[in-house]
């Protein structure tokens, strides 16, 4: 075999080794990219369209995945929070503006939050017709529903809501009212609703992880705590 066709061996050998590379290790990673600079759009349009909501995305992310790997969920699962987080609200662009926009919360009726809760099923129906979003439908489904299975809407039994939705709806509760009530009454939000509304393993989980120093000047900082 001459040197000539061992560089050209060499050559196209090194080539393949270069492409397989990039198929298998740099596309997959610049897709994931694309596709969380994506449902970031997404989470960003409905904050923009309801500006009690600016900056609450970001808040439940960051709280939601340390709570996520304090249970133990799987790099996949800590990925399906993440899309689900920012995906969670795209049904509100079907829930009346005046609902959201004008009347102050305190103030709703019963009816008034059962009518601002569908917007996980329409946010739901909304992922279930796209083929590479469909598995998030249940998560997003169930980031309002009660751990006991007893209240509101639509309300399945305690472990057959996706652990994904329950971090969801104990980290979503406390960032709101927090928000508008401040920590301490957020709080007990969480307590009062521990094993009811919340999976009381996750309350717990999340209070004592709002006692450690790291996540609170974290969590100061995303509030925009000077």
């Amino acid at each position: 075999m001459s040197i000539s066709t061992i560089v050209v061996i060499g050559c196209l050998s090194l080539s393949t080794i270069g492409l397989l590379f990039y198929v298998y290790w740099v596309l997959p990673r610049q897709i994931e990219s694309r596709l969380r600079e994506s449902l970031r759009v997404f989470s960003t349009a409905v904050e923009l369209r309801f500006p009690n909501h600016t900056g609450l995305t970001d808040r439940v992310l960051a709280l939601g995945l340390r709570l996520g790997q304090l249970a133990g969920l799987s790099p996949t699962e800590l990925r399906d929070l993440e899309m689900a987080t920012h995906l969670r609200d795209i049904g509100l662009c079907a829930i009346p503006y005046r609902l959201v926009k004008e009347k102050p919360w305190l103030q709703w009726t019963h009816s008034d939050f059962e009518t601002y809760d569908r917007h996980a099923e329409i946010s739901a129906h909304m992922l279930e017709i796209t083929p590479s979003l469909h598995k998030l439908a249940p998560i997003v489904r169930c980031h309002h529903a009660p751990y006991d299975g007893k209240t509101g809407w639509f309300a399945p039994n305690s472990r057959a809501i996706p652990i994904q939705a329950r971090i969801l709806y104990v980290v979503t509760t406390y960032v709101w009212f927090e928000r508008n009530l401040g920590d301490l009454l957020a709080r007990d939000r969480l307590v009062e609703g521990r094993g009811s509304l919340f999976d009381p393993e996750l309350v717990d989980a999340f209070l004592r992880m709002l006692t450690s120093k790291g996540v609170r000047d974290a969590s100061e900082h995303l509030a925009g705590v000077p």
